[in-house]
């Protein structure tokens, strides 16, 4: 529910299996708009999100 605190235009229900990285600094989530996911981290220690990229072709 950390998600829910930094990004309230999410709905509640695409906050699920969250992703702490093995150093615990970043927690990754998938969220989706309409018909795109995109892959967001947000730092443990400021509470930044960053938008990860994803390639179409990975």
């Amino acid at each position: 529910m950390v998600a829910a605190q930094f990004m309230p235009w999410v709905p509640i229900w695409q906050i699920y299996n969250p992703t702490l990285s093995p150093n615990g600094k970043w927690l990754a989530q998938a969220l989706t708009d309409g018909f795109t996911t995109n892959l967001w981290a947000l730092s443990t220690a400021s509470g930044e999100w960053r938008q990860i990229p994803i390639s179409a072709n990975a």
